[in-house]
């Protein structure tokens, strides 16, 4: 388990209190990235691109959340948080406040 706590404008991130709402690991690159949602409901990511010392918190609007589970492919994850989505092609849109 990943254990991190930071402190971004104010607000703490802490991946031991917050919920892991996706996680992807590729064992041979040792890259990855974790999604977490806090208990007040903000997102952030936790994430590594080849080097142990690249490890970045970054705080996620909820824009930006949607987008990076869209781009991992994290369709349960994606509803869990915002729920169902209208099947593409319908005259129906969905709008995230």
């Amino acid at each position: 388990m990943i254990k991190v706590k930071r402190i971004i404008d104010g607000k703490t991130y802490n991946t031991e209190t917050a919920t892991v709402i996706f996680r992807s690991w590729h064992e041979y690159s040792d890259t990855g990235v974790v999604v977490y949602q806090t208990r007040n409901g903000a997102f952030f990511s936790y994430e590594q691109d080849y080097d142990p010392s690249d490890w970045c918190l970054r705080p996620l609007t909820d824009l930006e959340a949607q987008a990076l589970l869209e781009k991992w492919g994290a369709t349960d994850a994606l509803e869990n948080c915002f729920g169902s989505f209208p099947e593409a092609g319908a005259a129906e849109t969905r709008l995230t406040i």
